[in-house]
């Protein structure tokens, strides 16, 4: 698996479709550039990057190293029409995971508790998910909370989960309204009760929904996922050796094991995003992502916006995906 940070040149076929936005902006009343000085929110910003940063987005929307308040970042309706058109939409990938990373780091930076930094995460990730209905994305999962996260100090875990509980129950209405399909992967069953019950009856609540599912990974750890399909292999072969003793001891298939994880009904992870400039998947859907490409940003999890989750896809598309063929 092949892991490439966000810092490369601007390639020709980038510089192409910054081209064709720009063009695209000019039609109808007035020119609506992309560009920093079109909108008074980006232009204090720095000009365009060197070559050893990670590209701008279309329009030079480049966020490099800004402490910003993330609630006036979002793109406005028109620039957003314009984004959306610059990307192909028959390369839209099936599946985005996101590693939900650096909510500590951005509390830190501005003398705030670790508490106050995964609210903002949260806040982030509620303006978020209805974009990615915008852009016709299936299914996205999100790394939440996991199993080594249990180890951090108890005041944190205690506040984490009262954020979680409170984001399914304010979010579920939301939801039900936008076509959400809201469940859940990971251990369930060791969470606190009042969470597992709240999940329980979210999941229920937004089962039809069909325009996007929102994976939400929650006491998940890939390495105990399979541990947990493997277990539940070996039962059925143990149950099967009874009536069919040779079919029972056939080897394992790829499509046992798939049948067997969290995510069978999902697909594959297409792109993994991964905030916060960490280079590792950290136990992660291992198992799922066996050929996703994954995108490193330095850009804190709360600062994430809708040009960030833009820049991702359009990075995305730029792959050559040749799953271990020519």
């Amino acid at each position: 698996m092949l892991v490439l940070t966000a810092r490369f040149p601007i390639s020709k076929q980038r510089k192409a479709v910054k081209k064709r936005v720009n063009q695209k902006s000019d039609r109808g009343r007035g020119r609506q550039s992309l560009s920093r000085d079109s909108d008074p929110v980006r232009a204090k910003e720095p000009a365009a990057p060197s070559a050893n940063q990670r590209p701008a987005a279309p329009g030079n929307l480049q966020k490099k190293g800004r402490q910003k308040d993330s609630s006036v970042e979002e793109l406005s309706p028109a620039n957003q029409s314009q984004f959306l058109a610059s990307l192909d939409p028959h390369k839209i990938p099936a599946h985005v995971a996101i590693i939900l990373d650096g909510n500590g780091r951005w509390a830190k930076k501005r003398g705030l508790n670790r508490s106050e930094g995964h609210r903002a995460g949260g806040e982030t990730l509620d303006r978020l998910l209805d974009f990615f209905i915008q852009l016709q994305v299936p299914v996205i999962s999100l790394y939440a909370f996991s199993t080594e996260n249990w180890k951090r100090p108890k005041a944190e875990v205690k506040a984490i989960w009262q954020l979680l509980n409170e984001f399914f129950k304010t979010r579920s209405g939301r939801a039900m309204e936008t076509g959400i399909r809201i469940r859940a992967s990971g251990d369930l069953e060791a969470l606190p009760a009042r969470s597992r019950q709240l999940i329980a009856k979210v999941m229920q609540m937004t089962a039809d929904n069909q325009r996007l599912t929102a994976n939400f990974c929650v006491n998940y750890g890939s390495r105990s996922e399979i541990c947990q399909a493997a277990s539940q292999i070996v039962a059925q072969r143990l149950a099967l050796h009874a009536r069919s003793p040779a079919k029972a001891c056939l080897p394992v298939s790829e499509s046992e094991i798939q049948a067997a994880l969290y995510t069978h009904d999902l697909p594959d992870v297409d792109l993994l995003i991964r905030p916060g400039g960490e280079h590792r998947i950290s136990n992660f859907l291992l198992w799922q992502c066996a050929y996703a490409e994954i995108y490193v940003t330095d850009t804190l999890w709360p600062d994430f916006s809708q040009t960030d989750i833009i820049e991702a896809v359009h990075w995305y598309q730029s792959r050559h995906r040749r799953f271990g063929g020519l």
